[in-house]
């Protein structure tokens, strides 16, 4: 079974941890056999609900949404469920394009804050060595000074 992330029901829902309807599309040889409308009360978005009860998209095995956040992802990670975050908002054609490989694929948003923050860590070491390198000089001077005039 595959979810799609759809609270217009219309097109695919970018914030996947708050929406409360999926299309659930049900798959046999890559095919789509069966597509219905799961409709969640609020408490039964992800958003809203304990990521250790269970929950009626346990049963699903790829879930696709426009975005999600790292408690979301890691949540379906551990309920051994594939999260697939994608450009494309027509969700048959998500589905159609996920079964023959052919769906673009966002990286998720923990691999892309866990880039910046190598990146910004990098970049602040770097300054620190520059203002460690400045401070040492400036303080020479300042010490050098004194003992010249001495």
């Amino acid at each position: 079974k595959i979810a799609v992330a759809s609270q217009n029901r219309r097109t695919i829902m970018e914030h996947a941890g708050r929406c409360r309807n999926f299309w659930i599309y049900e798959t046999e040889q890559d095919k789509v056999v069966r597509k219905e409308l799961l409709e969640l009360p609020k408490e039964q978005s992800f958003h809203d609900s304990s990521p250790h009860a269970s929950h009626p998209l346990d049963e699903v095995q790829v879930l696709i949404a426009g975005g999600m956040g790292h408690g979301l992802s890691h949540r379906l990670t551990h309920k051994g469920i594939v999260g697939v975050v994608t450009p494309e908002t027509d969700p048959d054609r998500a589905v159609a394009a996920y079964l023959d490989g052919s769906l673009v694929v966002l990286l998720p948003a923990r691999t892309i804050m866990i880039t910046i923050t190598i990146t910004i860590t990098v970049m602040v070491m770097v300054m620190v060595m520059v203002m460690v390198t400045v401070t040492v000089t400036v303080g020479s001077i300042a010490i050098q000074t004194p003992d010249q005039t001495a």
